[in-house]
């Protein structure tokens, strides 16, 4: 199972957005370990609500996806430290007339946790 919640988001425009985003839809593929090291590839869905509308002039609670890949580092048998690369979207969903999207891509970080 996998849920990423991420508290804070800042969002560079002409006046900077600031809020958050869950994605409760991640699937990630985890490919055979060489070592200590294991190549994996995601895809997710989720939502972002900020305060001001992303981009400008269309919504301020959006849908997210990304599309993206990495390694990650065991270090301990419970712990492994993630590096990777995101293609992400942001987009309104056609529930507007314009639907302009904001693409972005992305180097990740972090750590995961096992039982």
């Amino acid at each position: 199972m996998h849920l990423e919640a991420v508290p804070f988001v800042a969002v560079n425009q002409a006046k900077t957005a600031y809020g958050a985003a869950i994605t409760p839809i991640f699937l990630r593929w985890n490919f055979a370990r060489h070592g200590r090291w294991a190549p994996f590839a995601e895809i997710s869905g989720g939502f972002l609500r900020t305060d001001r509308p992303v981009p400008e002039h269309t919504l301020r609670l959006n849908f997210t996806a990304h599309a993206g890949g990495g390694l990650r580092f065991r270090i301990s048998e419970t712990r492994a430290l993630v590096v990777g690369y995101r293609f992400h979207h942001v987009s309104n969903g056609n529930r507007l007339e314009a639907n302009p999207g904001v693409n972005s891509n992305l180097i990740v970080a972090g750590v995961s946790f096992f039982r």
